[in-house]
């Protein structure tokens, strides 16, 4: 039991023993802090049938003697008389109350302040909630926190001899299969030995989220039927594990029903310590109360962090040791939905959200150029309402891309982006459904699609460039221009949705790009007729040219009409510099 590595076996498929890895890794940190051993390297790796925690340093019988006792917060209520309390006392109604002033005055500062950088000083100085207010407040559900006290409890009035239970611990996962049994039996002998008093304890669903009735798995990788062990020892771990990787949204149903749902943190090979920093930054940037939305914010935050707090990124290395992609990391998200029934919640779903899997960085300037790209992609999803059908159904395509590597879902988004956009952009600011919604740039969206190799020689050809841009050109580009009071070509709407239905066949492509283009040629021509001037100082789009549709027609015949098609569309609702849109300027 005294050794450098500790295995904890996965039974559930669930995020259950991913929380008692979090709280195996806790304890030993625990126990090296309080013998004061610096330079400690824990590290937790999926192994397949379990996860391991492995130290640089080994375990030893002295240290575990010398370690206190190790209690997670007490969440105290109104109705709670306890005085022989331990640890860090929360007083939840404080908490609950220092939240609710902040979301009242978060809202007021968003609903009278439009200046983003003065709304952003103003929010600043708010004073924030509790980090874990989320745990904290389902927690003291009446069917949570008398378990959560009774599992803490079992640790503070036994407190004198919490070296016994650490030893328990560390015998439970020294193997890669836990022998639940015998320590069983080794705590029952110490408690008749040593006066100990374990209450028993029910597992609480929170944690154990496979034991929920009506559960389905769509996203799930697998799920056991059986109830896992309510032994108080895993649930201890579980909930030292949930204050450094679960993180609690409230999803709005209606004005009056809410329904909750669960991240936890999956890891694949990382640092403990790394994982707790990047949680605690991650944290609080989870914003917002529907499902789809939510679960893409929390994918591209924590992979832009996690590039963020790579060592070889923060040290600014021009070439790193190894390529990484972030699930070489950290695998994505385990998660669970629960639904309000009224009196009682039920899990209706288990889930698992992976992070993107064609992001690969190798030095710092990539990692650079994937943070610039994460950032684009969250502006864009920042400004989405996820507020009928129709938004729903586009987040739920991109949701689809970013975490399953679906090129066919981005399409899809893509081709819904574009009709969304070209509405948005014609409503006027008065119009409550205005979104002020962002778009790709260019030059991200490049990068992005250059990760996949077919996509390269599409990509790379001058005449798709052309064709693309002037999509682009007559579609938001004009729109734009024609806000800022230029209205020297007209907007052409729809363009997407005719890509869309025409893309999948070679002969219905060709025939409307040709006409698209023809009819571009034509509006250009006639304006430069009326205005040579503008012609000269080079202030006019170019047309396309003819080598150009034979270009875009030999892609077709070797790659397929439909991800020509699908291309242009994203590339062509894409833009370029604000200066080069504004003045609709000529192809280079």
């Amino acid at each position: 039991m005294y050794q450098n590595k500790y295995f904890v076996t996965k039974d559930s498929g669930t995020y259950s023993e991913t929380l008692e890895t979090y709280g195996l890794a806790k304890i030993l940190s625990h126990i090296f802090d309080n013998n004061k051993i610096d330079n400690v390297n824990i590290k937790i790796k999926d192994e397949g049938a379990y996860y391991s925690v492995s130290s640089n340093i080994n375990i030893t019988e002295k240290m575990v003697k010398n370690t206190n006792y190790f209690v997670f917060p007490y969440i105290k209520i109104k109705t709670d008389k306890n005085r022989d309390l331990s640890g860090q006392i929360i007083y939840y109604e404080n908490e609950k109350e220092k939240r609710d002033i902040f979301k009242k005055r978060r809202d007021e500062i968003y609903h009278k302040e439009r200046d983003k950088n003065k709304q952003a000083r103003l929010l600043a100085e708010l004073e924030k909630p509790h980090p874990d207010f989320d745990i904290f407040s389902k927690i003291r559900d009446p069917k949570n926190i008398t378990g959560y006290h009774k599992i803490l409890n079992n640790v503070y009035k036994n407190r004198k001899q919490y070296h016994l239970i650490l030893k328990e611990i560390l015998l439970l996962y020294s193997l890669p299969l836990n022998n639940e049994e015998n320590v069983k039996e080794d705590l029952k002998n110490l408690s008749k030995q040593y006066n100990l008093n374990f209450d028993k304890i029910t597992a609480l669903q929170i944690f154990n989220p496979h034991q929920g009735k009506g559960v389905n798995f769509p996203k799930s990788n697998s799920i056991a039927l059986s109830n896992i062990s309510s032994f108080w020892i895993k649930e201890y771990l579980k909930i030292i594990g949930i204050y450094n990787s679960m993180v609690i949204k409230d999803i709005k149903v209606s004005n009056k029903d809410w329904d909750t749902k669960y991240y936890v943190i999956e890891p694949f090979n990382i640092e403990y310590t790394r994982l707790s920093t990047i949680y605690k930054n991650f944290k609080p940037l989870v914003v917002g109360n529907k499902p789809f939305k939510m679960d893409i914010i929390a994918i591209l935050y924590y992979t832009k962090n996690l590039i963020e707090f790579l060592p070889e990124y923060q040290n600014m290395r021009p070439s790193f040791s190894k390529r990484l992609n972030p699930q070489n990391l950290v695998q994505g998200f385990k998660t669970a939905y629960q639904k309000n029934m009224g009196q009682n919640k039920s899990i209706a779903n288990i889930g698992y959200l992976k992070l993107p899997k064609f992001i690969e960085i190798g030095s710092y300037e990539e990692g650079k150029k994937w943070i610039k790209i994460l950032n684009n992609h969250l502006e864009i999803m920042k400004q989405i309402k996820e507020e009928n059908s129709s938004t729903t159904s586009l987040l739920q395509h991109y949701r689809q891309f970013l975490s399953a590597g679906n090129w066919d879902e981005f399409f899809e988004f893509n081709f819904d982006y574009a009709s969304l956009l070209t509405e948005d952009i014609d409503r006027k600011k008065t119009d409550k459904r205005k979104m002020y919604l962002k778009t790709f740039t260019v030059k991200n969206l490049r990068e992005v699609f250059m990760t996949e190799e077919r996509f390269k020689p599409i990509l790379e050809s001058q005449g798709f460039q052309n064709i693309a841009k002037a999509i682009r050109n007559s579609t938001i580009g004009a729109q734009y221009a024609k806000v800022k009071g230029d209205k020297r070509f007209d907007v052409h709407y729809g363009v997407a949705q005719n890509l869309k239905r025409k893309s999948p066949y070679k002969r219905d492509l060709v025939e409307y790009l040709s006409e698209f283009i023809a009819l571009y040629n034509a509006e250009t021509a006639r304006y430069v007729e009326k205005h040579p001037q503008d012609f000269t100082s080079g202030k006019v789009r170019a047309t396309v040219k003819t080598e150009d549709m034979k270009d875009i027609i030999e892609l077709i015949d070797k790659y397929g009409p439909s991800v020509v098609g699908k291309l242009l569309t994203a590339y062509g609702y894409a833009l370029e510099r604000k200066e080069e849109i504004t003045k609709n300027s000529k192809i280079k």
